[in-house]
């Protein structure tokens, strides 16, 4: 799937409806082979803080943010939400730091989503912590998870992104 300019999907976002998971991801370093798919987060203590934990209310997204959303995806969310860098992944993150089928989102029997690093070379993290291979870790609203040091993405449960939006001051419909 596409991801969507974060502004676009803002206009187009409507929170009655919404019932599944959206991730906003923001690039923060390019691998030095790759384009600049996204604007570069500078380096120190604020980008330290954003991999730590996941977008915190009132803070903005960088410029290039971009939304995945994951109602998209409502036949796979049983057996997996594919995160890798080719365009055969569900969820695309073009860097070559991350692997080509880098880890998996999915929702278990008891409706929590859990994200799943699938052996990646460069692993995932979730709130700054290491994520084993091949374990569920469950998500929870605002989650950070960091995919190879080089993307970081909030994970929010679609009732949550609409109080983050109420909080950079823009009125989800």
């Amino acid at each position: 799937m596409k991801a969507q300019k974060f502004e676009e999907f803002v206009s187009s976002f409507n929170a009655a409806t919404a019932k599944f998971p959206i991730l906003l991801a923001e690039q923060l370093v390019s691998s030095p082979s790759e384009e600049k798919v996204f604007k570069t987060l500078p380096t120190g203590r604020a980008s330290m803080m954003l991999t730590m934990q996941g977008r915190q209310p009132g803070t903005k997204p960088l410029a290039h943010a971009m939304v995945f959303d994951f109602q998209a995806f409502e036949k796979s969310a049983r057996v997996g939400i594919s995160v890798g860098r080719t365009e055969t992944s569900k969820i695309c993150l073009p860097d070559n730091a991350i692997s080509k089928m880098h880890a998996s989102f999915k929702m278990n029997s008891s409706e929590q989503w859990e994200l799943v690093d699938v052996e990646s070379a460069n692993s995932t993290r979730v709130n700054g912590k290491m994520a084993a291979p091949n374990k569920n870790v469950p998500l929870n609203n605002g989650d950070g998870i960091t995919f190879a040091d080089t993307y970081h993405c909030t994970f929010f449960l679609a009732t949550g992104f609409k109080t983050y939006l109420s909080s950079i001051g823009l009125a989800p419909k």
